[in-house]
């Protein structure tokens, strides 16, 4: 499921060196996001953080951190892929844990 909005004018800060800390904001119309079914709406969680990450690491890769940011992403995304199988095979047991 792609991103259906825009993000905001100012979607991601810049990096702090002394907090040593990032921000992006993603916008959740409450309206249009609760109205979803709950598969969707954690469905487009999932899409909405891996696509945070992107915008972070992009904006990083100027920085020359220590982190792999493609590595992040693979692993991010399997975690994702992993979470909404469950929940499309409606494994109660593991959801329910969550």
């Amino acid at each position: 499921m792609p991103f259906d909005y825009a993000l905001k004018a100012k979607p991601i800060t810049n990096y702090s060196s002394k907090d040593k800390s990032i921000s992006v904001i993603i916008p959740i119309v409450l309206k249009d996001f609760f109205n979803l079914p709950e598969y969707d709406r954690m469905q487009k969680f999932c899409n909405d953080s891996i696509y945070a990450v992107n915008l972070v690491g992009e904006k990083m890769k100027k920085k020359k951190l220590d982190i792999d940011f493609d590595k992040l992403l693979l692993d991010l995304e399997k975690c994702n892929n992993d979470f909404l199988t469950l929940k499309q095979n409606n494994n109660s047991k593991i959801w329910d844990m969550i």
